[in-house]
């Protein structure tokens, strides 16, 4: 059968028509492989003779990766740069300037890179309702050795991820349930509160005990985590407590607003898995969500046994403090602030006399009789410290103008 295939080929090559078609066939066939020869090359390169990495903008890493890409030699040529501020361990922002959206190509070393940066146009929101831009680097380096990407990404982390002594970074859920850093702000001292005689003291103590105790927890098998119940009336410092507890601990702080439509009883459970190491995981105003078991409108697809379930559950993440806030501890369930969810409860209250005193002499310690008029006008009225706060920045350094602004507090009761 072949050699009668052979026989009718052979005899058609004198056949015009059958020629002509044999060639465009041909030319056809050429034609279609040299246009595949682009994206087979591509392939090649992407499979077998580079490695690539992607960063995404809401880890920390893309700010180290940022801030080496501007100090690299290749950002004093380049033409095309983003701008951003990072901030120098004395607290002074500098102007970075790296490799802006696009693809860059540099050397590194003996290695060739190709750097593609981009950012998606539409920007989504966070839980917290917190705007969000969403962008990502794209590393490829032409080399199939896929340590040399794993040891860059670690330089560039331990020459550029140290952390600010002096300011701690606030962590929130994006619409996706994804961690991203919002905020890098200055720690406060907790001195700084004005507090009951040894509550900060009493906290404090608590939770470097805890934070040093994984090894008992685990050998008698409890989980280790920690609880704390800030109650108290408005203005009277909880969150301020919590963020000076953070920074006492060096720790980052992570914040969930239960009052979110997007948090439902399968997303909580991920976040909380998910949260931030190294971070206090913060609730604020619990009572707004639910009173009892009875949820608001604030969470409208949140359940009260949901968020049992993520605050304890087979994947609750250990190694973890959780810090709840609210005003009205008497309408939470027992079943919510029971030991093993919250461990501790700490009362802030109104400020007395001595209290103010001591603020007073803080703000005013070249007027040695202030206190006492202070301490007059104040008598047994119950103020916030928030309120008292208010009222010294609003003087200023006038004396005289601090002792209108307490009368006219008082006078608000």
């Amino acid at each position: 059968m072949i050699e009668a295939l052979w026989t009718f080929l052979v005899g058609q090559v004198d056949n015009a028509v059958f020629s002509g078609g044999l060639a465009l066939g041909l030319l056809g066939t050429a034609a279609a492989a040299a246009s595949r020869l682009p994206a087979l090359f591509r392939h090649l390169l992407d499979t077998q003779l580079t490695c690539s990495v992607m960063i995404d903008g809401r880890s920390e890493l893309f700010d180290r990766v940022e801030a080496w890409l501007a100090d690299h030699r290749y950002a004093r040529r380049c033409r095309r740069l983003a701008a951003s501020l990072r901030e120098q361990e004395d607290g002074e922002r500098v102007l970075l300037l790296s490799p802006g959206e696009g693809t860059h190509v540099f050397r590194h070393g003996r290695v060739l890179l190709w750097l593609k940066r981009e950012a998606e146009r539409g920007q989504g929101s966070t839980i917290v309702g917190l705007r969000q831009r969403k962008e990502r680097i794209y590393l490829r380096a032409l080399t199939r050795d896929l340590s040399y990407l794993q040891d860059l990404l670690r330089d560039i982390d331990r020459r550029y991820g140290d952390r600010n002594p002096n300011r701690l970074s606030v962590h929130v859920p994006s619409e996706h349930g994804q961690w991203m850093r919002v905020a890098h702000v200055a720690k406060r001292p907790i001195t700084s509160l004005t507090l009951k005689d040894g509550l900060a003291d009493d906290l404090l103590g608590d939770a470097k005990t805890f934070l040093g105790d994984q090894v008992r927890y685990a050998t008698h098998g409890v989980p280790w985590r920690r609880g704390y119940l800030l109650h108290g009336p408005p203005g009277t410092g909880k969150t301020s407590l919590v963020r000076a507890l953070a920074g006492a601990l060096d720790l980052d702080l992570s914040v969930v607003s239960l009052a979110s439509e997007q948090i439902d009883d399968l997303s909580l459970a991920s976040i909380l898995a998910e949260a931030p190491r190294c971070s206090i995981l913060l609730f604020e105003d619990v009572d707004a969500v639910f009173r009892g078991r009875e949820r608001s409108d604030a969470a409208p697809r949140l359940t009260f046994s949901g968020l049992l379930n993520a605050l304890d559950g087979v994947i609750a993440q250990e190694g973890r403090i959780l810090c709840m806030t609210t005003n009205h501890p008497e309408l939470l369930d027992p079943a919510l602030i029971r030991p093993g969810r919250i461990d501790r409860r700490f009362e802030l209250g109104f400020v007395g006399v001595a209290q103010v005193v001591r603020m007073v002499e803080a703000h005013f310690p070249d007027h040695p009789d202030l206190p006492r008029r202070i301490a007059a006008i104040v008598g047994g009225h119950h103020l916030s410290p928030a309120a008292i706060q208010g009222a010294l920045f609003t003087a200023g350094s006038d004396p005289d103008r601090l002792t209108d602004e307490l009368r006219a507090l008082v006078a608000s009761q």
